[in-house]
This record gives C-alpha cells, structure tokens and sequence, in this order.
C-alpha cells in the first residue's frame, strides 16, 4: 500500500478556506457553495478542460480521474469544516 497512486493525494492539492477555493497540482479547480439550506457542493471552474487534457495525453479513464479529484476537494473542505467545528467547541 506504501506504493499506492493515491497515497499522501491531500499534497496534490491548495486550498484556500477563506476564499473557498482548492486547486489541484493538475490545474484543476474547484469552487466551494454553500446552498440556502446551508449544505456544500462543489463547483469546478475547468472540469471539462481538464478531462480534455488528461484524454489527449492519453490517459482513458479521465472522466473518472477527474471525478476522483472532486470528491477529493469535497472531502478537503468537510474535514476543514470538521476542524473550524472541533476548534470553535473547545
């Protein structure tokens, strides 16, 4: 496992919490929504740039690749947003 492509992936990523942004070393980026109802979604500036170039660099599973990426930027926002609740509790 020490090996794995995904290992250490919150790397691959910059995330600016006050802005609600998260780039990816990719280029990649993702826009963080907060909905009325007050839950998150993620918003991507370039996803369809982004699968274009990861397909012309030859690379057939891009859509999952990217989708991949998404749901990491998701899941860097929920564990910010668990920490802001953790530290705001003590």
């Amino acid at each position: 496992m020490a090996n794995h492509p995904n290992r250490n992936w919150k790397r691959r990523w910059h995330v600016d919490h006050s802005a609600g942004i998260a780039v990816h070393v990719s280029g990649l980026t993702a826009l963080f929504r907060q909905l009325p109802s007050g839950d998150w979604y993620v918003e991507t500036a370039n996803e369809l740039q982004t699968v274009t170039a990861l397909t012309e660099a030859g690379d057939s599973r891009a859509k999952a690749v990217v989708e991949r990426w998404i749901w990491e930027s998701n899941e860097l926002l929920r564990r910010a947003l668990d920490q802001q609740g953790k530290a705001a509790s003590d």
